[in-house]
């Protein structure tokens, strides 16, 4: 049964699905300003669980001549799928996380519905034209923390660290474009292509800057504690150091530090509820 199910397991990415899933659970638990857990919320986190998967899949589907050229083993073709069933899976699951989130509230299914369309028009056609595609993609991974608020409709803390959260994903984005240079050469257009690698640094910076002004303006309008301050400041430290690798040209490291950076900071979120 598990040897049936890997392929498909492998195809959601379903640590990607499980980083959405906590994404909505924060963003509600924020929104409460307290931690609670009900149906509700659980309804919510499978929505978005199934509905990154299959924005997943489907991204899988699109981008499988691509994966040919490049020789990128992805579960379609280390499991030699059918690529019409990986379209159907998508689809099922767009429809499935949509309808899960019809039992939570309007402005819920609202947004599942049009994510789930925002997702599909990035694989067919902005997946490939990346620097605007990178914006969909953090504006995806920013939104999980509005998914969860809006059961509750308490956005005040919230869409400060929607934002924060969606300045630093497209930061993370710009680094890979900047690491995948050569091999996204021919086949993506990225912002590196565009501007070259220097002033991709600089618009990086800029970015990131961005985030850092975002990470503390909730603090400074007295709408979250101390404890937050002291979290938040570490995880633009390790942006920081982030910053100093990608300027050494080692945008791996600059990535996975990001990455890091950016789970300190889903941390940060979590303790202004304390």
């Amino acid at each position: 049964m598990i040897s049936l199910l890997k392929p498909y397991l492998d195809l959601i990415r379903v640590g990607n699905c499980l980083i959405a899933a906590f994404g909505v659970l924060i963003g509600y638990l924020v929104a409460m300003h307290s931690f609670v857990f009900n149906l509700q919320i659980l309804l919510a986190m499978i929505s978005a669980f199934l509905i990154c998967g299959a924005g997943q899949s489907i991204n899988d589907y699109f981008d499988l001549e691509v994966d040919r050229k490049k020789k990128i083993k992805k579960p379609i073709l280390e499991f030699n799928l059918n690529p019409k069933t990986v379209f159907m899976f998508s689809i099922a699951l767009f429809v499935l996380g949509s309808v899960i989130a019809f039992f939570t509230n309007t402005i819920t299914f609202a947004i599942a519905v049009a994510f789930s369309i925002l997702l599909i028009v990035y694989s067919a056609f902005f997946s490939k034209i990346k620097y605007l595609g990178n914006w969909i993609v953090a504006l995806g991974t920013s939104f999980t923390l509005i998914y969860g608020a809006s059961l509750v409709g308490n956005y005040s803390v919230v869409l400060w660290f929607a934002l924060l959260a969606l300045f630093a994903n497209v930061y993370r984005e710009l680094v890979k474009d900047m690491e995948d240079l050569d091999a996204d050469k021919g086949i993506k257009k990225t912002m590196p292509m565009l501007v070259g690698i220097k002033n991709t640094k600089y618009l990086s910076v800029f970015i990131l800057l961005l985030a850092f002004v975002f990470s503390y303006v909730p603090f400074l309008q007295n709408l979250t504690n101390f404890y937050y301050l002291l979290a938040v400041t570490f995880a633009n430290l390790i942006f920081i150091y982030s910053i100093l690798q990608m300027g050494n040209n080692n945008f791996k490291k600059a990535q996975q530090l990001s990455k890091i950076a950016m789970l300190f900071g889903l941390i940060s979120f979590l303790v202004s509820i304390i």
